[in-house]
């Protein structure tokens, strides 16, 4: 993404963020004429900084810190409210995403947050967020379930988001493989420990059997996993045409690598999680021909 996109794209979330705090908070005195605008608002930032997946929470904090440096230079929200973001490291993890969330509310005092990155690490905060009330949102947590309950089809109230969700990209991703590649016979390779990857991965198979296409192999692996070559060579007996891999970048890489290593040759299709320059490095950029991805944006544009 150009960075004036990319930095136009944030400027709305943090003012989104900043509107959807400016409704809520302690009710003013009936009569009570004109309010003056706070000095700052606290937004907090529960991100993923480092560890697995610190590609994405380190780009988007770098982002998010860009746009509210140039909102607060331009007289602020809310008639010259300046934003205060509190920064916390999640290192990747859904247990310290929960720390983290309850330290914004509970001792920052935050207004709002925005973050986590990844779909497992946001259903980790929105508990937390929905408890006590505060305003979650969310840049690229795609599961579906991350703002409606799955039990009740009803939105949650405090959960935001506003990238696509997992059962559009998915679909795309069979439509792609049916239609453009024309392919007939997939494998599906999903991460059990990721809702994002099973969420995906379910998608893919009802869409894909759905227009035609048969699913001729089904394999699974954990995110702390090395060595993917032993489910790698069963799908490879299965002789498919393409397999379709819904994960993250560190994974990614490694399986593309070593599905190349022992004689895959066909596309590896997925979804947003591919992308990272850390892709190019961990897999080889010979071994990434035929590799393909929906995302939310095309850098060539």
């Amino acid at each position: 993404m150009k960075f004036s996109k990319k930095l136009g794209f944030l400027a709305v979330l943090i003012l989104a963020v900043a509107l959807v705090a400016g409704c809520g908070g302690q009710p003013a005195d009936e009569g009570s004429g004109d309010q003056i605008a706070p000095e700052s608002i606290k937004i907090g930032l529960n991100y993923e900084i480092s560890g697995a997946v610190a590609t994405y929470g380190g780009n988007t904090v770098n982002g998010i810190e860009l746009a509210a440096k140039e909102i607060n230079a331009n007289g602020g929200v809310l008639d010259g409210t300046q934003i205060e973001l509190v920064k916390m490291d999640n290192k990747s993890d859904a247990a310290e995403v929960t720390n983290v969330q309850t330290r914004l509310i509970t001792v920052e005092n935050v207004l709002a947050s925005i973050g986590p990155a990844t779909s497992t690490n946001t259903l980790a905060a929105i508990p937390v967020a929905m408890d006590n009330e505060v305003p979650l949102l969310t840049t690229s947590a795609t599961a579906d379930k991350v703002t409606v309950d799955e039990a009740t089809g009803a939105a949650k109230e405090f959960a935001f988001k506003i990238c696509f969700n997992d059962s559009y990209q998915g679909n795309v991703g069979a439509n792609f493989v049916a239609g453009s590649l024309q392919l007939k016979k997939a494998a599906v390779y999903e991460d059990t420990n990721s809702d994002y990857s099973k969420a995906i991965a379910k998608v893919f198979k009802e869409s894909f059997t759905a227009l035609g296409g048969e699913i001729v192999a089904e394999e699974s692996y954990v995110d702390t996993d090395q060595d993917f070559k032993s489910t790698l060579t069963r799908i490879k007996a299965a002789n498919p045409d393409v397999i379709y891999l819904p994960g993250y970048y560190k994974n990614v890489g490694m399986i593309v690598k070593q599905a190349r290593e022992i004689g895959i040759t066909v596309p590896f299709v997925g979804a947003d999680g591919y992308d990272s320059p850390e892709l190019v490095s961990l897999g080889g950029a010979e071994n990434l021909n035929n590799v393909f991805f929906t995302n939310h944006y095309s850098s060539q544009d």
